[in-house]
């Protein structure tokens, strides 16, 4: 299940935790929206080229299990992935990565609550770790309060946001961050 465009430059790479990238290189733990959705696996894949190509090992986190064409697809790209629901695994890896949110919906108001709690708790994790949280492509939809509690949680000190599109950005800015820290990109799933 390749689609046009795929990923060369990271086949056969395998993209373990225990993997060399380059002295004191920080890896990246990706949170991706659903990677069965075309697009979202398509910026999956912009996003794991995007980091390889920086020497930076990539840890997809999933929710539940991917159809193995999927998953093989993104070890081709030369990422690993691990269950999110696996907190021991999450939060050790949160201790040597960086933190990016994207793309594809993720905040969003049927989010789960546990989701969400190791989420806050990974970010707290990498920020005392010396590590950074970004977004790139992020799609945001209405959220109750108790979620953008997290989600300000989350994204508090987040180096960069970048949404997909204005409502978005409308739906971040002022309730789950600071304003003027969210930018409005274009779509990288159209890139």
């Amino acid at each position: 299940m390749y689609f046009k465009g795929e990923m060369p430059i990271a086949a056969g790479v395998a993209g373990t935790l225990k993997a060399r990238t380059g002295q004191g290189a920080r890896g990246v733990i990706l949170i991706c929206g659903d990677l069965c959705n075309l697009g979202d696996l398509a910026l999956a894949a912009q996003n794991i080229a995007l980091e390889r190509r920086r020497g930076r090992a990539v840890h997809v986190r999933t929710w539940g299990a991917l159809p193995p064409a999927v998953e093989r697809q993104i070890r081709d790209w030369g990422a690993d992935l691990f269950d999110g629901r696996d907190l021991g695994a999450l939060l050790a890896r949160a201790r040597q990565c960086d933190l990016i949110f994207g793309g594809g919906e993720l905040v969003r108001r049927n989010m789960s609550l546990r989701s969400l709690i190791s989420l806050r708790l990974a970010a707290a994790v990498v920020r005392r770790s010396g590590g950074s949280i970004a977004a790139r492509g992020l799609g945001v939809g209405p959220v109750d309060p108790v979620r953008r509690g997290l989600w300000r949680g989350i994204f508090s000190g987040a180096r960069s946001i970048a949404v997909r599109d204005q409502r978005s950005a409308a739906n971040l800015e002022g309730t789950v961050t600071e304003q003027g820290n969210v930018t409005v990109a274009a779509d990288m799933a159209f890139l």
